[in-house]
């Protein structure tokens, strides 16, 4: 790799500098480079376990290394580094930059290199070798990033001092980084293949819980069904009753749910349980409710509801998804499964890091709160306030960063894109709002990242 020489104090050595001071930061990590795409690798450290998991932290510490690389070129980042125009700049700050993104290309090095040598079961060997092959292309991106701004910047700077015009584009600092489309194939053939072996000759089960998960499809929410009102989530919420219930979760139109094996709902408190309508007229208004009878009790609190305050007792992820698969089989409102769903989901949450069963399970109750918020908007929708709004939903926040920690960027985009479709009416008063902002605002995050990669991709 060519080592840019040392430049003077003449009219752009802010560039030459920071271009020479880059190339040499790669240069220096030659030896690993060449290392790495040997595609030889030692064993090294004890067998890893869970493979599912240990999967999970290493996509997770890819995506954080990778999202150093804007932080180090960010607008207040180069201006600290090149001054304003007619400024000098500053030779620490530039060395800095310079110094940040060699990390950064170091640090994938070291990733790949880790990712190829660890301990796993023969049959785990094809997919861990295949992620290894992640950071391929962006050490190559590192590479034509560098030889490119050293060759155009040498040459603009040289036309500058001789008296030339100025270049009609300006020297571009931009750096993008992405998978290589093979390498990820590679890596779902793999998994699929190991998927696929697994259905034939099922291991134990504390080995393959959660594996299905890795990448799992985000199913998009279908029309609603014949005489369900039509529109955004605002408008649909607006038109569908305020007092309305079900007998079970899955039998609200458009939600697709079946009853797991081994729940048998017909021995819990409140099951097949009808209510009964009650109205009346008061300050001038006209208020209904629906009245629940038990024994010689009657509440307006639906058994769904009388059961959605009990995750706190669950202990272990099994418990908390057997407590949600029994609960939503009782009859409520949509409010009511909703409210019982993010129990659970919160539940999970504080699980994951003892137990890292919790994120497929986590994740698949977050689909299940999602299809009911698109399939009856009204389940979280606040219309007692002056202007109606949505009520704040954690099942968008968590699958937008899962998706996006595990690099399935398109899958993290439809995510932020159906969170956004709700932001209208979101309250964003209220500080459990505020993921939901983020998310929101983040499209336009994802949407850079994913046009990246597609460049990248037909470049």
């Amino acid at each position: 790799m060519t080592v840019v020489p040392p430049v003077d104090d003449g009219p752009g050595w802010e560039y030459l500098y920071f271009a020479a001071e880059l190339a040499r930061g790669l240069a220096d990590h030659e030896a690993e480079y060449l290392e790495y795409q040997s595609q030889v690798a030692a064993p090294k450290g004890p067998t890893v376990t869970d493979p599912v998991a240990h999967l999970r932290t290493l996509t997770g510490e890819i995506s954080n290394v990778v999202a150093q690389i804007p932080l180090a070129l960010s607008p207040s980042a180069l201006e600290r580094a090149f001054g304003l125009p007619g400024h000098p700049g500053d030779e620490t700050a530039i060395r800095s930059v310079a110094g940040q993104l060699t990390e950064v290309y170091a640090e994938l090095i070291t990733w790949g290199l880790r990712v190829r040598s660890t301990v796993v079961e023969e049959k785990w060997l094809p997919v861990f070798a295949a992620l290894a092959k992640y950071v391929s292309l962006p050490l190559h991106q590192f590479q034509d990033f560098s030889a490119a701004l050293s060759a155009r910047t040498s040459q603009v700077i040289t036309d500058v001092r001789a008296g030339g015009v100025p270049p009609s584009e300006p020297i571009s600092l931009a750096l993008n980084v992405s998978i290589d489309p093979a390498a990820a194939s590679e890596f779902d053939a793999a998994l699929a293949a190991l998927k696929s072996s697994a259905a034939a000759a099922p291991p134990a089960a504390a080995q393959t819980q959660g594996f299905a998960h890795l990448y799992p499809p985000a199913p998009p929410f279908k029309a609603p069904a014949t005489g369900m009102p039509a529109g955004s989530p605002l408008e649909r919420a607006k038109q569908l009753p305020r007092w309305e219930w079900f007998r079970r979760f899955g039998d609200i139109p458009g939600v697709a749910y079946q009853t797991p094996a081994g729940i048998d709902p017909t021995k819990l408190p409140g099951y097949g349980l009808v209510p009964r309508r009650t109205s009346s007229d008061f300050g001038g208004g006209h208020l209904e409710d629906l009245m629940w009878t038990q024994g010689e009790e009657s509440t307006s609190a639906s058994p769904a509801h009388e059961w959605g305050f009990g995750p706190g007792s669950a202990d272990s992820v099994a418990a908390v998804v057997k407590w949600c698969a029994e609960g939503l089989e009782l009859p409520g409102e949509p409010s009511d499964y909703h409210f019982m769903i993010q129990g659970a989901i919160g539940k999970l949450h504080s699980l994951r890091r003892k137990d890292h069963s919790a994120f497929p399970e986590l994740e698949h109750l977050c689909l299940l709160d999602l299809a009911l918020l698109e399939a009856w908007p009204r389940a979280v929708m606040d219309d007692y306030s002056d202007v109606p709004h949505f009520y704040a939903c954690e099942a968008f926040d968590h699958l937008i960063s899962l998706y996006a920690t595990e690099g399935a960027l398109h899958e993290a985009m439809e995510m932020a894109q159906r969170a956004a479709s709700f932001s209208p009416g979101w309250d964003r008063n209220k500080t459990a709002a505020q993921g939901l902002v983020e998310a929101h605002d983040k499209r336009d995050e994802l949407a850079e990242r994913i046009a990246a990669v597609d460049a990248e991709t037909k470049g």
